[in-house]
């Protein structure tokens, strides 16, 4: 829950530093944050391309979702931040499911948390028995 309640911070403090205080200064933090969203998007795409554990897979995930987020900022429009707005939301939504479903410790055959590495989620339909 660490990582959804850090994206929900840093949103909320860049919407407000940049809407409030920097509003008049576009022309100058506009290119900066612009950079940074495609630098983010860049490394979380290449880091997860070659990892093979899902922990970390999901962590270059991360990363490349905040890129998206701040690409929405960078415009500076209100209809950017509510695009943005709207995406943090559903990143939200997706990982509180993403972590109940993938990374809590259910066992299959009595053994340890079986989704270590990317290949442990073929098959996994036939496999997990949720319980009601």
């Amino acid at each position: 829950m660490l990582m959804i309640n850090s994206k929900i911070a840093v949103f909320g403090f860049t919407f407000t530093l940049l809407t409030q205080a920097f509003d008049s200064l576009i022309a100058i933090w506009q290119p900066i944050i612009v950079i940074a969203s495609l630098g983010s998007m860049l490394w979380g795409c290449l880091g997860a391309l070659f990892e093979k554990k899902l922990k970390r897979f999901f962590a270059y995930a991360s990363i490349n979702q905040i890129g998206f987020i701040l690409f929405g900022v960078s415009c500076g429009s209100l209809e950017g931040y509510r695009n943005s707005l709207l995406y943090l939301f559903l990143y939200v939504v997706m990982s509180v499911i993403m972590i109940n479903l993938f990374l809590q410790p259910y066992k299959l055959t009595g053994s340890s948390p079986f989704l270590v590495y990317l290949t442990d989620l073929k098959g996994l339909g036939k496999h997990l028995r949720f319980s009601n």
